[in-house]
């Protein structure tokens, strides 16, 4: 036994905890949903109870016990955490302890709640992710109660649960076990300051096929279908946005916009399907460099307006990804694309004798050319939906019917906005990247930014962003001061165009 085990076996000694009889070589052959497992061992039980405010931040109170080694009277506490907390020292860690075919074996029904819900409002967030926790930490504890973790991974657990160590005088055991071990990751920020700042980068989504149509007055082409998918164009927009982060990532140590824009804790995206390809095409490396997940969530999408074929969706939750996908191949599509040459490239012909009918027109509609050599096409189309592979769509947001059927009602947009920034804020992260659309983006300016409480120059600024669409693929970053709130509200305190726009 080395040192190591040794303190762990300590440190269960002086919680007075009794380790799984089956397996406290975490081998994970204990069965999850045999009961009798739970009983020859600890008995761990864990129940997510309430939720409350923490700070600037949402704290989860956990209800814990286990039974001692006789005669001790078994261990009753509770301890709060927040969702940051309760995602990387707790879900994260046994997530990665355990991989993925044993975390499946035990959490499989059970996923674990989204680091950006709770949020109680208009009735939504709070209660399904309080439930989605809750039944979480159940198969933690039936998990560890079949034997199916390390014992390190137990300590590790208890330790952040705060279990209370035996009544007697002698260092505690977080001490003991702390010293020899060290501290779970993150450990050290077991009392963070409420969240007082948050910089929020908006990306407008490249150019859709329904903008496309609208600009030539075609209403076939835009009520022929609904969600409509980013255009051949804005294909081009977002490719040169990914490259103009990619050129700014080497003035990181010179332009805070964009060190923040390249560090963002968090990804959203609207669930509708231009702005999840524009994530996926323009944000990749982004996402390659941070955690790879691109989060959908329902109060980003477009505003309904009248006759509006584009705000509505197609999919819901786990349909949502080959959705993307689909259109995805359509629009990197390994056949040869052709397009209407121009005017200028018929000025001469190869041809010295014109018939009568071999006229301009003629001749203009007849040639055609490739736009891509289709070693160009396959090459952009492996890595692109490569990168797609590795990307972790979160759709528990909207996994039922997330678009309106009706145009909303100014209060239902004005619940809508309010819900977007608790859950900015929720998220607890400081940098934040959000993909979604001009409509949305303009009322949230016109809502946060407001006179007497957001700078002087700031409030002319609002004017404009409140009014005029930020272009396809642009992007605009946002303080959001928290110090100073009116009604649980924020204020925008700073707006800045990033990478050209």
């Amino acid at each position: 036994m080395d040192s190591a085990e040794e303190d762990v076996e300590q440190y269960f000694r002086d919680i007075g905890f009794l380790p799984a009889a089956a397996g406290t070589s975490g081998d994970g052959d204990g069965d999850g949903d045999d009961g009798d497992d739970g009983a020859r061992g600890p008995q761990l039980e864990i129940r997510v109870t309430r939720h409350g405010p923490d700070g600037s931040c949402t704290a989860y109170e956990l209800e814990c016990a286990f039974a001692r080694r006789p005669p001790q009277a078994p261990a009753e506490w509770s301890t709060k955490l927040r969702m940051k907390q309760l995602n990387e020292q707790l879900h994260e860690v046994v997530k990665r302890e355990l991989g993925n075919e044993p975390y499946a074996k035990y959490f499989g029904r059970t996923p674990f709640a989204a680091r950006w819900g709770g949020v109680p409002v208009a009735g939504r967030g709070a209660s399904s992710t309080l439930a989605r926790l809750d039944a979480w930490c159940q198969s933690l504890a039936r998990a560890a109660n079949a034997g199916a973790f390390k014992p390190l991974l137990v300590a590790q657990v208890l330790r952040l649960l705060e279990a209370p160590a035996l009544p007697k005088e002698a260092p505690s055991p977080a001490d003991r076990f702390g010293a020899i071990h060290g501290a779970l990751p993150g450990e050290e920020e077991t009392s963070p300051g409420p969240l007082q700042q948050q910089y929020v980068f908006f990306v407008r989504h490249a150019e859709s096929r329904w903008n496309v149509a609208q600009q030539k007055k075609n209403i076939m082409s835009m009520y022929r279908e609904q969600d409509h998918g980013i255009s051949e164009r804005g294909k081009e927009q977002a490719e040169t946005l990914r490259k103009a982060i990619l050129a700014a990532s080497g003035s990181l140590d010179s332009d805070e916009w964009v060190s923040r824009f390249w560090h963002a804790g968090m990804i959203f995206t609207s669930p509708l399907t231009r702005a999840i390809q524009t994530s996926i095409i323009a944000l990749r490396d982004v996402l390659a460099s941070g955690k790879g997940e691109l989060v959908c969530i329902a109060s980003a999408r477009e505003k309904r307006e009248l006759g509006g074929a584009d705000t509505s969706g197609v999919a819901t939750g786990e349909q949502i990804r080959p959705h993307v996908q689909q259109e995805l191949d359509i629009l990197y599509s390994e056949h040869p694309r052709y397009e209407e040459a121009t005017p200028s490239d018929c000025k001469t012909t190869t041809s010295k004798v014109q018939t009568p009918s071999a006229s301009p027109l003629a001749e203009l509609t007849r040639k055609v050319r490739r736009t891509k050599t289709s070693e160009q096409r396959s090459l952009k189309r492996r890595s692109l939906l490569e990168a797609f592979g590795g990307i972790h769509l979160d759709v528990r947001d909207v996994e039922q019917k997330w678009w309106d059927s009706y145009v909303e009602t100014p209060t239902d947009f004005r619940d809508r906005l309010d819900e977007f920034m608790l859950q900015l804020r929720a998220s607890d992260e400081e940098n934040i990247i959000v993909v979604g659309h001009s409509l949305f983006f303009c009322a949230v300016f016109r809502a946060f930014l407001q006179q007497g409480r957001s700078p002087d120059n700031l409030v002319e600024l609002a004017k404009t962003l409140g009014k005029k669409k930020m272009p396809n693929c642009g992007v605009v970053g946002l303080r959001l001061d928290w110090r100073d709130e009116h009604d649980g509200k924020p204020t925008i305190q700073d707006v800045g165009p990033v990478f050209g726009t």
